[in-house]
């Protein structure tokens, strides 16, 4: 039981995450995902899709999908930030659930929604392509 304690210890010292520095992060990111790999002449990074959330009696969600730079030197940074703006318009939606799937090398996500006024549930695709994004259905 001693060792047991003591190994714990040794892995949840307060030693240990007093070393991580944690970035502040705005209370209105409500989901952050980084997935996939994308690469471009002489750049290569990953994808990152945010959502945000704004409002108090109204509720919606913004969504972004980012496209972020690897540079072994100086770390990630973002090269690009993509609104979706069938989600984003006015009036907006709440995104329930997503999933991101990858076929042949593209990405796409499927977002399920909820009309922020109807209160209607919909579906929302959307498919990487060499131009930014294409809509699959809706």
């Amino acid at each position: 039981m001693i060792k047991i304690s003591l190994l714990l210890f040794i892995v949840l010292s307060p030693f240990d995450l007093a070393q991580i520095t944690i970035p502040e992060i705005s209370p209105v990111v409500q989901t952050v995902k980084t997935f996939g790999y994308w690469q471009n002449n002489n750049c290569d990074g990953n994808y990152r899709l945010i959502i945000i959330v704004e409002g108090f009696e109204h509720v919606k969600n913004y969504v972004f999908v980012q496209l972020l730079k690897n540079d072994f030197e100086t770390g990630y940074s973002v090269l690009e930030s993509v609104p979706i703006k069938e989600i984003n318009y006015p009036g907006g939606f709440i995104v329930s659930d997503f999933q991101i799937k990858q076929e042949d090398n593209f990405y796409s996500i499927e977002f399920d929604l909820m009309n922020t006024y109807s209160q209607e549930n919909s579906k929302l695709c959307i498919k990487q392509n060499y131009n930014g994004y294409n809509i699959v259905n809706k």
